[in-house]
């Protein structure tokens, strides 16, 4: 059993708390130093006084900057941020908090007193959670911390495929509507109506949930398919829970709300395609790797399905030369699925949330530890 469980559970919770932690915040210009010092004081209270807080803002355009890329380098991806300055600063804290600074194996071994990593992301991708597993340390996340913006943007999505709202304004603008001799824009698809139809989401945690929220207001039946979800939870939500094939063949639209993992990998491929109405449309604001993107981009080529609204790519950065930008019946936007106004405080609250919960030697709500096998040594 890790130390962190025997102070728990143990008489020395009093001696626990007396010790002062050795804190180190990486900050960015997306999570400030300001907003990093309000949420952990209000999250430790009286008890932010007494632990030692170092915070160091991270160095985002050095020769040694990592450039946020789905490729992984040095076991992370989708970090951002001087490697070498953290390694060269991490000294000797006990706990690291971090957002989009690379964690790697390297940065562990420059810190043999580090316990605990906080992540405020909701999947800790550019952490090394393997390399803190073998090392004894805990890596927390942040989940659902996007999840409101990003159901937002699953709804947004679908609306502008569905009633072809991104190509119209794109007409407009191009001034190819008022060239066109067909002013109402008659299309192989017709725009459709949203209300009696049904909705499959795949993943049905957090985001899965709000998606289901906001499609009772479109009237939309809502099925889902989550083999970490039971009936009784999928029901809370007015969902029906159902096998992914019945999932891909009864649903007019099919959003992807899955984490991204070994089982997820290429989830939707050109079986699944095939499988799925040729109205249907398909919004993915999860991960790229979870739909085959070549398949995807010979379905929508040969109209087995009617469109797709996709917020995230296999490669990101997204390439000039992405065949998905050459079609008719796609709807893009740069991975923004998750900014919105309240996103970088509720980030900032849930990872310092983990923090407290750490110093003072409580548990850990479910799921928030990415790596739970480091509690069980």
């Amino acid at each position: 059993m890790c130390e962190y469980l025997i102070r728990e559970t143990g008489d020395h919770t009093e001696d626990w708390l007396s010790e002062m932690k050795k804190i180190l915040v990486l900050t960015d210009a997306y999570l400030t130093r300001q907003l990093w010092e309000k949420g952990l004081r209000d999250a430790l209270g009286n008890l932010y006084d007494s632990q030692e807080f170092r915070y160091l803002e991270l160095r985002m355009d050095s020769p040694s900057s990592m450039k946020w890329s789905t490729e992984p380098v040095k076991g992370v991806r989708e970090a951002a941020g001087d490697l070498e300055q953290v390694e060269r600063e991490v000294g000797n804290a006990e706990i690291l908090v971090v957002h989009f600074a690379p964690i790697t194996a390297d940065v562990m071994d420059a810190d043999k007193n580090l316990r605990l990593i906080s992540s405020a992301r909701g999947g800790p991708v550019n952490v090394d959670v393997e390399a803190a597993t073998k090392r004894g340390i805990i890596v927390t996340a942040t989940i659902g911390r996007l999840a409101p913006p990003v159901a937002d943007h699953t709804i947004g999505l679908l609306l502008a495929e569905v009633r072809h709202i991104a190509r119209d304004h794109a007409a407009v603008m191009d001034g190819s509507y008022f060239a066109s001799q067909d002013p109402r824009r008659t299309r192989r698809i017709p725009v459709q109506e949203m209300e009696g139809k049904t909705i499959g989401i795949i993943g049905f945690g957090q985001v899965g949930r709000e998606v289901a929220k906001r499609a009772r207001g479109f009237d939309l039946t809502v099925l889902a398919f989550d083999p970490y979800v039971d009936d009784a939870t999928a029901s809370k939500y007015d969902a029906v829970k159902v096998d992914l094939e019945t999932l891909l063949k009864k649903s007019d639209f099919i959003s992807i709300n899955a984490r991204e993992s070994p089982e997820t990998y290429h989830l939707l491929g050109k079986k699944q395609f095939t499988m799925m109405k040729p109205t249907a449309y398909v919004v993915n604001t999860s991960r790229g790797s979870i739909i085959d993107e070549k398949a995807l981009v010979e379905a929508l080529q040969n109209n087995q399905i009617a469109g797709a609204g996709i917020d995230v790519f296999e490669e990101e950065p997204l390439k000039k030369d992405n065949p998905l930008l050459r079609l008719k019946n796609v709807t893009i936007t740069p991975h923004t699925a998750g900014g919105s106004d309240k996103s970088t405080l509720r980030s900032v609250g849930l990872a310092a949330g983990t923090v407290a919960r750490y110093i003072k030697g409580e548990k850990f709500l479910p799921g928030e530890v990415f790596n739970p096998s480091v509690l069980e040594k």
